[in-house]
């Protein structure tokens, strides 16, 4: 098995990567500030959509882009097969339909079953409604404890998890919060002309 590195395009950097703002084109949505790079140790990440952007750590890779779904993949920790690494995960989940934040947030935590002890704290995203929820497990097969956030905005859902979040998982401790502190405060909805 072989795998290539191909560049399509102009290999200069873009005023964004450099960490500027980019000077906006007709019909091109020009970032909001809390999503432009203000040094060095921070990457700018747009949705293929144009709906949201973020900063996040350059030491954090971005990876499994679709249109509706990112991971930001911290560095391996160890040289397992499966390395300790924070993972932190934007999805979009689709419309609301018409229910209030708490309803939605109700319906997700219902999926897990009635027995888990959730602890759900109200907060903001990109200044939309937000609930921030720990105790929730992770995705197959690990299940490890996350720290997820149902946000609301525009009529759609959107849901970040964080994996692994355990104040036991020291290796990867720091990371973790410091990917969720640069996502969190940089999040920003944008308008698609």
């Amino acid at each position: 098995m072989y795998g290539y590195l191909v560049q399509v395009g102009d290999s200069q950097p873009t005023p964004t990567e450099l960490g500027q703002a980019a000077t906006p084109a007709a019909g091109v949505v020009e970032l909001p500030a809390s999503c432009v790079a203000d040094t060095a140790a921070r990457n700018t990440f747009v949705e293929l959509g144009g709906r949201y952007c973020l900063r996040y750590p350059n030491t954090f890779t971005a990876g499994d882009v679709t249109a509706d779904r990112v991971n930001f993949y911290g560095p391996p920790l160890d040289e397992s097969v499966e390395p300790v690494r924070a993972t932190l995960t934007v999805e979009i989940l689709g419309p609301d339909g018409g229910q209030p934040l708490s309803a939605v947030v109700d319906h997700y935590i219902a999926t897990y079953g009635a027995d888990l002890t959730i602890d759900r704290q109200p907060s903001q995203w990109g200044g939309a409604p937000a609930e921030v929820l720990y105790g929730l497990p992770g995705w197959e097969p690990a299940r490890e404890p996350t720290r997820q956030a149902i946000v609301l905005h525009g009529g759609t859902v959107y849901h970040i998890v964080l994996v692994p979040y355990d104040v036991n998982a020291l290796p990867a401790l720091a990371d973790v919060e410091n990917v969720w502190a640069v996502v969190s405060q940089s999040f920003a909805f944008m308008t698609v002309p």
